[in-house]
């Protein structure tokens, strides 16, 4: 059985927020993805703080009357009263739950930490929890010794909750705001101890991204193939019905049908609204509705041409998903739901998908795409830039943004732009074994980038390590080579 894994970095954070040394209470956010390990890691530190962390956790079906009780009898418990509990349903409210907590904080003789969890659950639409808790914060605050986390998982709840003049919990200062990222390749491949090569693992990533509950489903004795067979494509995988429990935290379920039409539909890095509409046979206001939705609660990105006009970067915009999860169940699990609910374990259907392209593991119109925005994630994410990537492109110490361009001639997969140090990182990204191929493409690098004159670095990232022959062409035309080694660290 697999260990927790040691959140050392946001356990951290939680510490100093319980100890920070300040003239007022604390508050804070606790967010990131579903499944990524926020319950865990609040449960961890409950067991490490006995005594100084009251941990609860909200409940999907729950009622909030139902939820409010409960969670007043934990509170009871915690603290060794029974003032909740004796209180007919009828009296209880949040209102009377935080006037316990602000009796409770006034003999308080240590920091104690609140942390309610899934709080969309919690905090439902007339629950009342919101305002009940900006009301008493007024009198919590100046008695230092309350810290309150509200964890979550729902994009659309922060945003609708916590920011603008009109939100119900604006003006509540935060001491803190904590994202738990998704793992990183290098700690996916430490704690988990597959048998997988990189490039496996680099596939295997870009099926799940960095998400802990996920992996959780591999079998670490299993090679590869039979390993993602027997999680993900037999009838009691739980990848099948992940989606719509993504989708629910941020829509209602009667507009998840239509979300699916939506997210079937993006092909390759980018599709524009307008081919969407056409081929989901969708009006357009309600694709163009939905997209701006995806973007906000950070399930769907867009990009433009970098140095095109404005009125060709209008008309140009490309939307793409970023998750992961989402991109796998959409463009393949999906696809053969019908052969999965039949398929059993001895049954490699998996290894039926997966086709071998100049030795190379490839999926049509999978593998590709998705490395370009696995590479993306790992720019765009990187906490300590410990990435041997970031070494070998000099961006340990610089800033810079992730951009795209294509016209009528030519297209680059990333740019990286608006670096402080002035230069641009134009990256190809190969997932293919065949030399030819990246030859072509190290030979022709310095042709494509002659219109832009800017100081340009010119990288290919590819899926394996390449051969010497490959490694002198690219010296010979000054082309820097990124390998999985350079990606995983």
């Amino acid at each position: 059985m697999l260990h927790p894994i040691n959140r050392t970095s946001a356990l951290r954070d939680l510490q100093s927020f319980l100890e920070q040394k300040n003239q007022t209470a604390g508050f804070c956010y606790l967010r990131g993805r579903r499944r990524v390990g926020k319950s865990t890691l609040l449960t961890q530190f409950e067991k490490a703080h006995p005594g100084q962390v009251f941990y609860f956790m909200g409940r999907l079906d729950e009622k909030s009357t139902q939820s409010l009780k409960r969670c007043a009898e934990s509170w009871d418990s915690f603290t060794g009263k029974t003032e909740l509990s004796r209180l007919k349903s009828g009296h209880l409210s949040w209102d009377e739950f935080f006037k316990a907590v602000t009796a409770f904080s006034s003999i308080l003789n240590r920091p104690v930490l609140l942390a309610f969890d899934e709080i969309q659950w919690i905090a439902r639409e007339k629950s009342g929890f919101l305002g009940a808790l900006k009301e008493h914060w007024l009198n919590l605050e100046p008695m230092k010794n309350i810290r309150i986390v509200l964890c979550g998982s729902s994009n659309k709840f922060f945003r609708q909750m916590t920011g603008g003049e009109e939100k119900l919990i604006r003006g509540l200062k935060t001491r803190a705001d904590i994202w738990l990222r998704p793992l990183n390749l290098s700690e996916i491949k430490s704690h988990y101890k597959l048998k997988y090569t990189d490039e496996e693992l680099l596939l295997a990533y870009m099926f799940f991204g960095g998400i802990p509950y996920y992996w959780n489903q591999i079998e670490p004795t299993l090679f590869f193939t039979q390993g993602i067979n027997r999680s993900c494509f037999t009838p009691s995988s739980i990848f099948l019905e992940e989606f719509s429990e993504m989708l629910s935290l941020e829509f209602q379920k009667n507009s998840i049908k239509t979300l699916s039409q939506i997210f079937s539909q993006f092909k390759g890095t980018g599709v524009t609204a307008a081919q969407i509409a056409e081929k989901a046979r969708l009006a357009p206001s309600t694709v163009g509705d939905l997209l701006e939705k995806l973007e906000n609660y950070s399930l769907v990105s867009r990009k433009t041409p970098l140095f095109s006009k404005p009125k060709e970067i209008q008309r140009g915009s490309l939307y793409y998903c970023r998750d992961f999860y989402l991109n796998f169940y959409f463009r393949i699990l999906s696809k053969y739901k019908t052969k999965i609910s039949r398929n059993r374990e001895s049954e490699m259907l998996f290894a039926t998908l997966l086709q071998t392209s100049s030795n190379s593991l490839y999926l049509p119109d999978y593998t590709g795409p998705m490395f370009e925005i696995l590479l993306q994630h790992i720019l765009e994410s990187s906490e300590e830039r410990h990435e041997p990537i970031f070494q070998k492109l000099n961006l340990e110490q610089v800033t810079f943004d992730v951009g795209f361009h294509w016209d009528k001639s030519t297209q680059f997969d990333l740019i990286l732009h608006n670096a402080s140090d002035r230069v641009y990182r134009f990256i190809e990204c190969k997932w293919t074994r065949d030399a030819k191929q990246i030859l072509d493409c190290i030979t022709s690098f310095s042709r494509r980038i002659e219109p832009y004159e800017i100081p340009i670095q010119k990288v290919i990232c590819l899926n394996h390590t390449p051969s010497d022959s490959l490694r002198a062409a690219a010296k010979k035309h000054d082309v820097t080579l990124i390998t999985p080694t350079d990606l995983i660290g």
